[in-house]
């Protein structure tokens, strides 16, 4: 008989119904791909079902062995901590099935081909500066990350100039990288949200650069789509997939 096998799929949770439509979109193209494995959905937070009731209904379902992957580009809290200790938990509670973790995706060269398609779809490829938005951390992992992954983006795209940026409070954000490339000369630019999915974060983007081009009206900006819709982000996660 043979074992049955699942994969989790976790996220971080938002009040926006948008991200888990495109959620629902990637893990049905992970069940295309991998008929025989069964695949379920989580969040952290802000979402239902928990990290928890999945694995729980998981083993109601007579799921024997899961592969748990976080859907999350760099190695910040929730990737490294968060997601680590729910499992340790679940499996200290006397859980007969077989729990392995995956890892974040962002430094594969799938995904960083994936963020240069999304901003050649932009229309982006022609931009004089490139300005790579990223979830600000405070682990440091995630900054040394961000800037290999923007140097490899200039390299695919041929953009002369690029500036790494978060979201959040850390510094610098997107107006004030967006302000530093026009002070150097240039008025085509192009900006690459490094996210899986839409949700607060992406909105907070487009209204940032809508007051940007009010402002600047000479100054062309694109702006790339989130990514969970490019074919290097399905490959990515597969690469993981050993059933």
């Amino acid at each position: 008989m043979m074992k049955k096998q699942g994969i989790l799929l976790v996220s971080h949770g938002s009040r926006s119904p948008q991200p888990a439509k495109e959620k629902a979109v990637l893990a049905d193209k992970l069940r295309v791909r991998f008929p025989h494995v069964e695949i379920r959905t989580a969040y952290l937070e802000l979402a239902e079902p928990s990290v928890t009731q999945s694995l729980l209904h998981m083993e109601e379902d007579r799921i024997q062995e899961v592969l748990v992957l976080p859907l999350m580009l760099f190695p910040a809290m929730h990737v490294s901590e968060d997601i680590p200790e729910i499992l340790r938990s679940y499996r200290l509670s006397g859980s007969a099935m077989k729990i392995h973790y995956g890892s974040e995706t962002g430094s594969s060269g799938r995904i960083i081909e994936a963020a240069a398609q999304a901003v050649r779809q932009s229309g982006g490829e022609n931009a004089e500066g490139l300005a790579l938005l990223v979830k600000g951390s405070s682990n440091p992992a995630v900054a040394e990350r961000g800037q290999d992954v923007l140097e490899a983006l200039l390299q695919r795209l041929q953009i002369p100039t690029g500036r790494l940026c978060f979201t959040g409070d850390k510094a610098p954000g997107l107006q004030q990288t967006l302000e530093e490339l026009v002070e150097q000369g240039m008025a085509r630019l192009a900006v690459s949200p490094f996210l899986l999915f839409s949700g607060r974060l992406k909105d907070r983007t487009e209204q940032t650069i809508a007051k940007f081009t009010e402002t600047h009206p000479a100054v062309k900006v694109t702006i790339a789509p989130v990514l969970y819709d490019q074919p290097g982000v399905l490959d990515a996660l597969a690469d993981q997939i050993f059933f």
